[in-house]
């Protein structure tokens, strides 16, 4: 209100100033006029468009002056604010203190949530709060929302951090079925979330290994290929270890060879790979290869 004013009150006066300058500015024409007729050397000594830049110039110059003053009033975010409060639950020793700030977060970030359906981000800090409650069920369709709503995005952009967070979130559920031998549930679950995790060779490879668990090798050969496909530098030596081994059952030795060559690259004391690269060296034929890798291996 201080401020509109103001703004206000300078507008005024900057209008008498005008209407000031300009009867000034025509008493002084008279005399220049008569001047000007008698030696035709002397211009008008005021200009009106002159004076009203300047005063508009000046009174931006205060306006400007004003927003920078600090007032004391801070304006805190909402959402900052819940989410400060879940990360500094992270932060804390104290079990009810960590507790209580936890779910007072919670408690804002889900009334937000409500109140903001279409932000992207609102539903990325619900499923952050989530994550930290280990409710695993709860964090991944907010995870999968925030992905959905915010794809593509490069401004301000929250998916890719939200697949970060949504493949912590699959690993610790996934953890939870194979510790029961639920392995197709995790299936449905790993199929119910390609959409979020798309472009992500950590998730491909994951769903291959849980194919490999359960001996259907081609299905999890079509994943770890996939995984390649997304990012053809993917350094997990595991990955090529267990294609290396798709590749040794379908008899195709030289492919089976450079899989596991590239897994050792990554990891030279990698004892699976070593161990299945000494049968993929002997069953082509390679002997004096499969006696090097054994000593590799006594090595180890």
């Amino acid at each position: 209100m201080a401020q509109k004013h103001y703004k206000k009150s300078s507008q005024e006066n900057s209008k008498k100033i005008i209407q000031k300058s300009s009867s000034k500015v025509g008493s002084e024409s008279d005399i220049n006029i008569s001047t000007i007729q008698n030696s035709k050397s002397v211009k008008a000594a005021v200009n009106p468009k002159k004076i009203i830049w300047i005063s508009i110039l000046a009174l931006a110059v205060i306006i400007y002056s004003l927003l920078l003053v600090d007032w004391g009033v801070k304006v805190v975010d909402p959402w900052y604010a819940a989410a400060l409060l879940v990360d500094s639950s992270r932060k804390v020793t104290d079990p009810a203190l960590k507790a209580s700030l936890l779910e007072e977060g919670g408690d804002k970030l889900r009334v937000l949530a409500k109140d903001f359906p279409s932000h992207a981000r609102v539903h990325f800090l619900l499923g952050f709060y989530y994550l930290n409650s280990a409710k695993w069920d709860s964090a991944i369709p907010e995870y999968r929302q925030a992905i959905k709503m915010d794809s593509g995005s490069t401004i301000n952009s929250v998916w890719p951090q939200a697949q970060q967070h949504l493949s912590v979130v699959i690993q610790n559920k996934t953890n939870e079925f194979a510790a029961s031998n639920h392995f197709q549930d995790i299936i449905k679950l790993m199929d119910s979330l390609k959409s979020a995790m798309f472009n992500d060779p950590e998730f491909e490879y994951r769903f291959g290994v849980i194919y490999h668990q359960l001996n259907q090798q081609d299905s999890a050969f079509v994943h770890y290929q996939q995984a390649l496909k997304y990012n053809p530098n993917y350094s997990n030596p595991d990955l090529f270890s267990n294609l290396g081994l798709i590749y040794l059952n379908r008899h195709q030795f030289k492919e089976a060879i450079n899989a596991l060559s590239r897994s050792l690259a990554l990891n030279p004391k990698n004892k699976n790979a070593i161990g299945i690269m000494i049968n993929a060296q002997q069953l082509a034929g390679n002997i004096s290869e499969a006696d090097k890798y054994r000593k590799m291996l006594a090595g180890l």
